[in-house]
Protein backbone atom coordinates (compact mmCIF):
# COMPACT_ATOMS: atom_id res chain seq x y z
CA UNK A 1 0.00 0.00 0.00
CA UNK A 2 2.82 2.36 0.87
CA UNK A 3 4.43 1.55 -2.46
CA UNK A 4 1.18 2.38 -4.27
CA UNK A 5 0.86 5.69 -2.46
CA UNK A 6 4.37 6.63 -3.55
CA UNK A 7 3.51 5.73 -7.14
CA UNK A 8 0.37 7.83 -6.97
CA UNK A 9 2.34 10.77 -5.58
CA UNK A 10 4.86 10.50 -8.39
CA UNK A 11 2.06 10.27 -10.96
CA UNK A 12 0.41 13.32 -9.45
CA UNK A 13 3.64 15.25 -9.72
CA UNK A 14 4.02 14.21 -13.34
CA UNK A 15 0.44 15.18 -14.14
CA UNK A 16 0.89 18.51 -12.41
CA UNK A 17 3.98 19.14 -14.44
CA UNK A 18 2.22 18.25 -17.67
CA UNK A 19 -0.75 20.45 -16.79
CA UNK A 20 1.53 23.39 -16.09
CA UNK A 21 3.21 22.93 -19.45
CA UNK A 22 -0.14 23.09 -21.22
CA UNK A 23 -0.55 26.70 -20.23
CA UNK A 24 2.86 27.80 -21.49
CA UNK A 25 2.88 29.52 -24.84
CA UNK A 26 6.57 28.86 -25.62
CA UNK A 27 8.67 25.69 -25.61
CA UNK A 28 11.92 26.57 -23.91
CA UNK A 29 13.58 23.28 -24.92
CA UNK A 30 14.30 22.49 -28.55
CA UNK A 31 14.33 18.75 -27.91
CA UNK A 32 13.06 16.32 -25.29
CA UNK A 33 15.51 14.55 -22.99
CA UNK A 34 14.48 11.24 -24.56
CA UNK A 35 15.29 12.52 -28.04
CA UNK A 36 18.60 13.92 -26.84
CA UNK A 37 19.47 10.56 -25.28
CA UNK A 38 18.57 8.76 -28.51
CA UNK A 39 20.73 11.17 -30.48
CA UNK A 40 23.67 10.62 -28.10
CA UNK A 41 23.36 6.85 -28.44
CA UNK A 42 23.42 7.20 -32.22
CA UNK A 43 26.31 9.67 -32.15
CA UNK A 44 28.50 7.51 -29.87
CA UNK A 45 27.63 4.33 -31.77
CA UNK A 46 28.75 5.91 -35.03
CA UNK A 47 31.88 7.25 -33.36
CA UNK A 48 32.87 3.78 -32.12
CA UNK A 49 32.45 2.36 -35.62
CA UNK A 50 34.27 5.26 -37.28
CA UNK A 51 37.73 4.07 -36.18
CA UNK A 52 38.42 1.73 -39.10
CA UNK A 53 41.25 -0.06 -37.29
CA UNK A 54 39.65 0.08 -33.86
CA UNK A 55 40.62 1.58 -30.52
CA UNK A 56 43.28 1.07 -27.89
CA UNK A 57 41.70 0.85 -24.45
CA UNK A 58 43.72 1.61 -21.33
CA UNK A 59 41.79 -0.64 -18.97
CA UNK A 60 42.41 -0.12 -15.24
CA UNK A 61 41.39 -2.78 -12.74
CA UNK A 62 40.57 -2.65 -9.03
CA UNK A 63 38.90 -0.04 -6.86
CA UNK A 64 40.91 3.18 -7.12
CA UNK A 65 43.14 1.57 -9.78
CA UNK A 66 44.48 -0.86 -7.15
CA UNK A 67 45.66 -3.50 -9.65
CA UNK A 68 46.88 -1.14 -12.36
CA UNK A 69 46.22 -1.20 -16.09
CA UNK A 70 46.38 -3.41 -19.17
CA UNK A 71 45.97 -2.75 -22.89
CA UNK A 72 42.95 -3.99 -24.85
CA UNK A 73 42.43 -3.43 -28.57
CA UNK A 74 38.77 -3.13 -29.61
CA UNK A 75 37.04 -2.87 -33.00
CA UNK A 76 33.29 -2.15 -33.13
CA UNK A 77 31.03 -3.01 -36.08
CA UNK A 78 27.64 -1.90 -34.78
CA UNK A 79 26.76 -5.16 -33.07
CA UNK A 80 29.94 -7.00 -32.18
CA UNK A 81 33.26 -5.99 -30.73
CA UNK A 82 36.46 -7.84 -31.59
CA UNK A 83 39.11 -7.67 -28.86
CA UNK A 84 42.77 -8.51 -28.44
CA UNK A 85 44.48 -8.35 -25.07
CA UNK A 86 47.87 -7.90 -23.52
CA UNK A 87 48.93 -11.14 -21.88
CA UNK A 88 47.59 -13.27 -24.74
CA UNK A 89 49.06 -14.12 -28.13
CA UNK A 90 48.93 -11.18 -30.51
CA UNK A 91 46.87 -13.07 -33.10
CA UNK A 92 44.28 -14.23 -30.54
CA UNK A 93 41.00 -12.31 -30.67
CA UNK A 94 37.57 -12.76 -29.10
CA UNK A 95 34.34 -11.40 -30.55
CA UNK A 96 31.22 -10.65 -28.49
CA UNK A 97 28.18 -8.38 -28.44
CA UNK A 98 28.13 -4.81 -27.16
CA UNK A 99 25.62 -1.97 -26.93
CA UNK A 100 25.52 1.76 -26.50
CA UNK A 101 22.55 2.45 -24.23
CA UNK A 102 21.00 5.34 -22.36
CA UNK A 103 20.12 4.88 -18.70
CA UNK A 104 21.10 7.53 -16.16
CA UNK A 105 23.72 8.43 -18.76
CA UNK A 106 24.89 7.14 -22.12
CA UNK A 107 26.93 3.98 -21.62
CA UNK A 108 29.03 1.50 -23.53
CA UNK A 109 28.23 -1.97 -22.22
CA UNK A 110 29.83 -5.28 -23.15
CA UNK A 111 26.69 -7.31 -22.55
CA UNK A 112 27.80 -10.82 -23.53
CA UNK A 113 30.74 -12.66 -22.08
CA UNK A 114 34.18 -11.80 -23.41
CA UNK A 115 37.01 -13.35 -21.39
CA UNK A 116 39.37 -10.47 -22.16
CA UNK A 117 37.27 -8.08 -20.07
CA UNK A 118 34.67 -10.04 -18.10
CA UNK A 119 37.31 -12.19 -16.40
CA UNK A 120 38.09 -9.22 -14.15
CA UNK A 121 34.46 -9.03 -13.01
CA UNK A 122 33.96 -12.78 -12.65
CA UNK A 123 33.61 -14.03 -9.04
CA UNK A 124 36.92 -15.42 -7.85
CA UNK A 125 35.76 -16.77 -4.49
CA UNK A 126 38.42 -14.94 -2.52
CA UNK A 127 38.51 -15.21 1.28
CA UNK A 128 35.09 -15.47 2.93
CA UNK A 129 33.29 -13.79 0.02
CA UNK A 130 32.45 -16.23 -2.81
CA UNK A 131 31.45 -13.28 -5.03
CA UNK A 132 34.75 -11.44 -4.64
CA UNK A 133 36.29 -10.43 -7.95
CA UNK A 134 39.14 -8.32 -9.30
CA UNK A 135 36.89 -5.25 -9.48
CA UNK A 136 36.95 -4.76 -13.20
CA UNK A 137 34.12 -2.97 -15.01
CA UNK A 138 32.42 -3.99 -18.25
CA UNK A 139 29.90 -1.12 -18.34
CA UNK A 140 31.24 2.38 -18.92
CA UNK A 141 29.64 5.81 -18.71
CA UNK A 142 30.81 7.89 -21.66
CA UNK A 143 32.07 11.22 -20.31
CA UNK A 144 33.47 12.81 -23.46
CA UNK A 145 34.21 11.66 -26.96
CA UNK A 146 35.86 12.68 -30.21
CA UNK A 147 37.11 10.85 -33.28
CA UNK A 148 40.53 10.50 -31.61
CA UNK A 149 39.71 9.84 -27.97
CA UNK A 150 36.86 8.55 -25.79
CA UNK A 151 36.91 9.10 -22.03
CA UNK A 152 34.74 6.79 -19.94
CA UNK A 153 34.13 5.94 -16.30
CA UNK A 154 33.51 2.44 -14.98
CA UNK A 155 29.92 2.21 -13.82
CA UNK A 156 30.58 0.12 -10.70
CA UNK A 157 34.14 0.88 -9.63
CA UNK A 158 34.56 4.36 -11.07
CA UNK A 159 37.97 4.10 -12.73
CA UNK A 160 38.60 6.42 -15.67
CA UNK A 161 39.04 4.36 -18.83
CA UNK A 162 40.35 6.00 -22.00
CA UNK A 163 40.23 4.71 -25.58
CA UNK A 164 42.40 6.09 -28.38
CA UNK A 165 41.68 5.58 -32.09
CA UNK A 166 44.31 3.39 -33.72
CA UNK A 167 46.15 4.44 -36.89
CA UNK A 168 44.94 2.61 -39.98
CA UNK A 169 48.35 1.04 -40.59
CA UNK A 170 48.87 -0.30 -37.06
CA UNK A 171 49.18 -4.10 -36.95
CA UNK A 172 47.28 -5.51 -33.98
CA UNK A 173 49.36 -8.65 -33.63
CA UNK A 174 52.66 -6.76 -33.69
CA UNK A 175 51.34 -4.20 -31.19
CA UNK A 176 50.16 -6.75 -28.62
CA UNK A 177 53.32 -8.81 -29.04
CA UNK A 178 55.47 -5.71 -28.44
CA UNK A 179 53.64 -4.95 -25.19
CA UNK A 180 53.97 -8.59 -24.12
CA UNK A 181 57.70 -8.56 -24.93
CA UNK A 182 58.32 -5.56 -22.69
CA UNK A 183 56.41 -7.17 -19.82
CA UNK A 184 58.23 -10.47 -20.27
CA UNK A 185 61.69 -8.89 -20.43
CA UNK A 186 61.09 -6.37 -17.64
CA UNK A 187 60.38 -9.22 -15.24
CA UNK A 188 61.94 -7.71 -12.13
CA UNK A 189 59.93 -7.31 -8.94
CA UNK A 190 62.24 -4.66 -7.46
CA UNK A 191 64.00 -1.70 -9.05
CA UNK A 192 66.49 0.86 -7.82
CA UNK A 193 65.30 4.43 -8.37
CA UNK A 194 68.23 6.45 -9.74
CA UNK A 195 68.55 10.19 -10.37
CA UNK A 196 71.77 11.25 -12.12
CA UNK A 197 73.10 7.78 -11.31
CA UNK A 198 72.54 8.23 -7.57
CA UNK A 199 70.30 5.88 -5.61
CA UNK A 200 67.37 7.89 -4.22
CA UNK A 201 64.80 5.17 -3.55
CA UNK A 202 63.34 1.78 -4.40
CA UNK A 203 60.30 0.62 -6.32
CA UNK A 204 58.52 -2.72 -6.07
CA UNK A 205 56.09 -4.01 -8.65
CA UNK A 206 52.74 -5.37 -7.47
CA UNK A 207 50.46 -6.47 -10.32
CA UNK A 208 50.44 -3.38 -12.55
CA UNK A 209 51.35 -0.87 -9.87
CA UNK A 210 54.67 0.29 -8.49
CA UNK A 211 55.09 0.83 -4.76
CA UNK A 212 57.62 3.65 -4.63
CA UNK A 213 59.71 4.57 -1.58
CA UNK A 214 62.18 7.46 -1.57
CA UNK A 215 63.82 9.97 0.75
CA UNK A 216 62.28 13.43 0.63
CA UNK A 217 64.18 15.85 2.86
CA UNK A 218 64.89 13.23 5.48
CA UNK A 219 61.40 11.74 5.37
CA UNK A 220 60.72 8.36 3.76
CA UNK A 221 57.82 8.76 1.34
CA UNK A 222 55.94 5.69 0.13
CA UNK A 223 53.17 5.67 -2.45
CA UNK A 224 51.53 3.25 -4.85
CA UNK A 225 51.12 4.31 -8.47
CA UNK A 226 49.24 2.36 -11.18
CA UNK A 227 50.87 1.96 -14.58
CA UNK A 228 50.50 0.06 -17.83
CA UNK A 229 53.09 -1.41 -20.16
CA UNK A 230 53.51 0.16 -23.60
CA UNK A 231 55.21 -1.13 -26.75
CA UNK A 232 58.58 0.21 -25.58
CA UNK A 233 58.28 0.67 -21.82
CA UNK A 234 55.58 1.76 -19.39
CA UNK A 235 53.53 4.81 -18.45
CA UNK A 236 52.18 5.84 -15.07
CA UNK A 237 48.45 6.55 -15.21
CA UNK A 238 49.16 10.07 -13.99
CA UNK A 239 52.42 12.03 -13.58
CA UNK A 240 54.24 11.02 -10.41
CA UNK A 241 56.51 13.23 -8.32
CA UNK A 242 59.69 11.44 -7.24
CA UNK A 243 62.22 13.27 -5.12
CA UNK A 244 61.23 16.58 -6.68
CA UNK A 245 61.11 15.30 -10.27
CA UNK A 246 57.85 14.69 -12.14
CA UNK A 247 57.83 11.55 -14.31
CA UNK A 248 55.31 9.54 -16.31
CA UNK A 249 56.76 7.86 -19.43
CA UNK A 250 59.62 5.33 -19.44
CA UNK A 251 61.35 3.22 -22.11
CA UNK A 252 62.92 -0.18 -21.45
CA UNK A 253 66.52 -1.04 -22.31
CA UNK A 254 66.89 -4.85 -22.17
CA UNK A 255 70.68 -4.79 -22.44
CA UNK A 256 71.11 -2.72 -19.28
CA UNK A 257 67.88 -3.97 -17.65
CA UNK A 258 66.57 -0.53 -16.78
CA UNK A 259 63.77 1.91 -17.54
CA UNK A 260 64.70 5.48 -18.53
CA UNK A 261 62.26 8.38 -18.24
CA UNK A 262 61.56 10.16 -21.54
CA UNK A 263 59.72 13.19 -20.13
CA UNK A 264 61.25 16.60 -20.69
CA UNK A 265 63.48 17.59 -17.80
CA UNK A 266 63.43 14.10 -16.29
CA UNK A 267 65.58 11.97 -18.60
CA UNK A 268 68.08 11.61 -15.73
CA UNK A 269 65.58 9.40 -13.84
CA UNK A 270 66.05 5.65 -14.24
CA UNK A 271 64.68 2.46 -12.70
CA UNK A 272 67.27 -0.33 -12.58
CA UNK A 273 66.10 -3.93 -12.15
CA UNK A 274 67.71 -5.82 -9.27
CA UNK A 275 67.90 -9.57 -8.68
CA UNK A 276 66.81 -10.92 -5.28
CA UNK A 277 69.49 -12.50 -3.10
CA UNK A 278 70.03 -16.12 -4.09
CA UNK A 279 68.34 -15.63 -7.47
CA UNK A 280 68.42 -18.74 -9.70
CA UNK A 281 68.24 -18.17 -13.44
CA UNK A 282 65.99 -20.31 -15.62
CA UNK A 283 68.83 -22.23 -17.28
CA UNK A 284 70.42 -23.09 -13.94
CA UNK A 285 67.60 -25.53 -13.16
CA UNK A 286 67.92 -27.38 -16.48
CA UNK A 287 69.83 -30.66 -16.53
CA UNK A 288 70.06 -34.18 -15.15
CA UNK A 289 69.63 -35.03 -11.48
CA UNK A 290 69.77 -37.94 -9.11
CA UNK A 291 66.69 -38.12 -6.90
CA UNK A 292 66.97 -39.88 -3.56
CA UNK A 293 63.57 -40.42 -1.99
CA UNK A 294 61.12 -42.73 -0.32
CA UNK A 295 58.73 -44.25 -2.85
CA UNK A 296 55.32 -45.70 -2.05
CA UNK A 297 54.10 -48.35 -4.51
CA UNK A 298 51.75 -51.31 -4.10
CA UNK A 299 51.43 -50.69 -0.35
CA UNK A 300 55.21 -50.76 0.10
CA UNK A 301 57.50 -47.88 1.10
CA UNK A 302 61.08 -48.22 -0.16
CA UNK A 303 64.22 -46.11 -0.41
CA UNK A 304 64.97 -45.28 -4.03
CA UNK A 305 67.54 -43.51 -6.18
CA UNK A 306 66.10 -42.36 -9.52
CA UNK A 307 67.51 -40.58 -12.58
CA UNK A 308 65.61 -37.35 -13.24
CA UNK A 309 65.73 -34.83 -16.08
CA UNK A 310 64.47 -31.25 -15.96
CA UNK A 311 63.90 -29.98 -19.49
CA UNK A 312 62.66 -26.78 -21.07
CA UNK A 313 58.92 -26.53 -21.59
CA UNK A 314 58.28 -22.81 -22.20
CA UNK A 315 61.47 -20.76 -21.93
CA UNK A 316 61.63 -18.63 -18.77
CA UNK A 317 58.18 -19.88 -17.74
CA UNK A 318 58.05 -23.65 -17.19
CA UNK A 319 59.85 -27.00 -17.23
CA UNK A 320 59.08 -30.68 -17.75
CA UNK A 321 60.31 -32.96 -14.95
CA UNK A 322 60.80 -36.48 -16.30
CA UNK A 323 61.66 -39.66 -14.37
CA UNK A 324 58.71 -40.19 -12.02
CA UNK A 325 55.77 -42.40 -12.96
CA UNK A 326 54.59 -39.56 -15.20
CA UNK A 327 55.97 -36.27 -16.51
CA UNK A 328 55.00 -33.20 -14.52
CA UNK A 329 55.17 -29.49 -15.27
CA UNK A 330 57.13 -27.16 -13.01
CA UNK A 331 56.58 -23.41 -13.09
CA UNK A 332 59.31 -20.76 -13.07
CA UNK A 333 58.81 -17.33 -11.53
CA UNK A 334 61.27 -15.20 -13.46
CA UNK A 335 60.90 -12.24 -11.13
CA UNK A 336 61.84 -14.26 -8.05
CA UNK A 337 63.99 -16.97 -9.67
CA UNK A 338 61.87 -19.68 -8.04
CA UNK A 339 60.80 -23.06 -9.44
CA UNK A 340 57.56 -24.56 -8.15
CA UNK A 341 55.00 -27.34 -8.56
CA UNK A 342 51.20 -27.09 -8.52
CA UNK A 343 48.47 -29.74 -8.52
CA UNK A 344 47.92 -30.91 -12.10
CA UNK A 345 46.44 -33.51 -14.42
CA UNK A 346 49.12 -35.85 -15.74
CA UNK A 347 47.37 -38.07 -18.29
CA UNK A 348 46.70 -41.74 -19.01
CA UNK A 349 49.34 -44.03 -17.46
CA UNK A 350 49.22 -47.64 -16.21
CA UNK A 351 45.51 -48.04 -16.88
CA UNK A 352 44.38 -44.85 -15.12
CA UNK A 353 44.18 -41.13 -15.69
CA UNK A 354 46.66 -39.82 -13.14
CA UNK A 355 46.59 -36.59 -11.22
CA UNK A 356 49.51 -35.22 -9.22
CA UNK A 357 49.20 -33.28 -6.00
CA UNK A 358 50.80 -32.87 -2.57
CA UNK A 359 50.34 -35.26 0.35
CA UNK A 360 51.01 -35.16 4.09
CA UNK A 361 52.26 -38.56 5.23
CA UNK A 362 50.90 -37.98 8.73
CA UNK A 363 47.36 -37.03 7.75
CA UNK A 364 46.60 -37.79 4.09
CA UNK A 365 45.73 -35.58 1.15
CA UNK A 366 43.13 -33.80 -0.93
CA UNK A 367 42.68 -35.61 -4.27
CA UNK A 368 43.38 -33.76 -7.48
CA UNK A 369 39.69 -33.39 -8.33
CA UNK A 370 39.13 -31.35 -5.16
CA UNK A 371 41.72 -28.81 -6.27
CA UNK A 372 39.98 -28.36 -9.60
CA UNK A 373 36.53 -28.17 -8.01
CA UNK A 374 37.61 -25.60 -5.43
CA UNK A 375 40.11 -23.74 -7.60
CA UNK A 376 42.70 -24.32 -4.87
CA UNK A 377 45.99 -25.71 -6.11
CA UNK A 378 48.38 -27.25 -3.61
CA UNK A 379 52.07 -27.04 -4.31
CA UNK A 380 55.75 -27.17 -3.51
CA UNK A 381 58.54 -24.64 -3.98
CA UNK A 382 62.13 -25.63 -4.69
CA UNK A 383 64.53 -24.88 -1.84
CA UNK A 384 67.93 -24.62 -3.55
CA UNK A 385 71.45 -25.29 -2.35
CA UNK A 386 74.16 -23.89 -4.60
CA UNK A 387 77.29 -25.98 -4.15
CA UNK A 388 76.87 -28.68 -5.20
CA UNK A 389 73.67 -27.63 -6.96
CA UNK A 390 70.52 -29.35 -5.81
CA UNK A 391 67.12 -28.73 -4.27
CA UNK A 392 64.36 -30.15 -2.10
CA UNK A 393 60.63 -29.52 -2.32
CA UNK A 394 58.87 -27.66 0.50
CA UNK A 395 55.18 -27.02 1.07
CA UNK A 396 54.22 -23.68 -0.51
CA UNK A 397 51.88 -22.94 2.40
CA UNK A 398 48.55 -23.77 0.80
CA UNK A 399 48.25 -27.33 2.16
CA UNK A 400 49.41 -26.19 5.59
CA UNK A 401 46.83 -23.38 5.62
CA UNK A 402 44.01 -25.77 4.72
CA UNK A 403 45.07 -28.96 6.47
CA UNK A 404 47.03 -27.62 9.43
CA UNK A 405 50.21 -29.53 8.55
CA UNK A 406 52.84 -29.32 5.83
CA UNK A 407 52.73 -31.59 2.80
CA UNK A 408 55.86 -33.72 2.48
CA UNK A 409 55.06 -36.18 -0.34
CA UNK A 410 54.11 -35.89 -3.99
CA UNK A 411 51.19 -38.20 -4.80
CA UNK A 412 49.84 -39.52 -8.09
CA UNK A 413 46.15 -40.32 -7.64
CA UNK A 414 43.93 -42.30 -10.02
CA UNK A 415 40.81 -41.69 -12.12
CA UNK A 416 38.82 -44.02 -14.33
CA UNK A 417 37.88 -41.25 -16.77
CA UNK A 418 39.57 -38.11 -18.12
CA UNK A 419 37.07 -35.81 -16.37
CA UNK A 420 39.06 -36.05 -13.10
CA UNK A 421 35.82 -35.88 -11.11
CA UNK A 422 34.71 -37.26 -7.78
CA UNK A 423 32.74 -39.98 -9.53
CA UNK A 424 35.76 -41.15 -11.53
CA UNK A 425 38.17 -40.98 -8.58
CA UNK A 426 39.65 -44.37 -7.65
CA UNK A 427 40.46 -44.71 -3.95
CA UNK A 428 44.11 -44.79 -2.97
CA UNK A 429 47.17 -43.61 -4.87
CA UNK A 430 49.19 -45.09 -7.72
CA UNK A 431 52.55 -43.76 -6.53
CA UNK A 432 54.02 -41.40 -3.92
CA UNK A 433 57.45 -39.82 -3.52
CA UNK A 434 58.64 -38.28 -0.26
CA UNK A 435 61.73 -36.85 1.42
CA UNK A 436 62.88 -35.91 -2.09
CA UNK A 437 66.42 -34.60 -2.59
CA UNK A 438 67.44 -33.69 -6.15
CA UNK A 439 71.19 -33.39 -6.80
CA UNK A 440 72.43 -32.18 -10.17
CA UNK A 441 74.68 -34.53 -12.11
CA UNK A 442 77.79 -32.77 -13.34
CA UNK A 443 78.20 -33.18 -17.09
Amino acid sequence: MKKNIMIYLLMALVCFGLQSCLFQEEDYFDDSSANRATEEVKQYSELLESASNGWRMEYYIGQDYALGGITLLCKFDGQRVTMASQGYEGDETISSLYKVVSEEATMLTFDTYNAFIHAYAKPQGGGSNPNANLQGDYEFIIKEASAEKIVMQGKKYGNTIVMYALPDDLNWEAYINSVNDVEENAFFIQYQLLVDGNLVGMTQRSNYTFVIAYNDGGNIVQEQSPFLFTTDGFRFREPVSLAGVTVQNFVWDPSSELFTCTDEGATNVKMKGIYPEGYIKYNDYLGNYTLTCKMYKDNNLTDEELPISIMEDVENKSYILRGLIGDIVLDYDRGEGIMSFKTQKVGYISGYYLGCTTYCYAMGFYPTYISYQAGLMFGFVANVQQSPFGFTFEDDGVFEAVGGAKADYMAFDRYSAPDYSQSSYVQGVERMYGEMVFMKVEE
